[in-house]
């Protein structure tokens, strides 16, 4: 059986923060956001915008 924590305290508790795991995966985040730029060439301009929008709006998932 699961516990429901209000969205509020949640927030407002200690500990709850991603940080630790950002900073632990953050160098394989560099890697994997120049691998897209080095992937994301193209004749259309579009691509390589979306390319630098996907990693400038943090859009990856672990």
């Amino acid at each position: 059986m699961g516990v429901v924590v209000p969205l509020e305290e949640g927030k407002r508790k200690a500990g709850a923060s991603i940080a630790p795991l950002v900073q632990l995966t953050r160098k394989a985040m560099d890697r994997v956001n120049a691998l897209i730029l080095s992937r994301a060439g193209s004749d259309v301009s579009m691509i390589p915008e979306v390319a630098r929008r996907l990693i400038d709006s943090g859009g990856k998932r672990l």
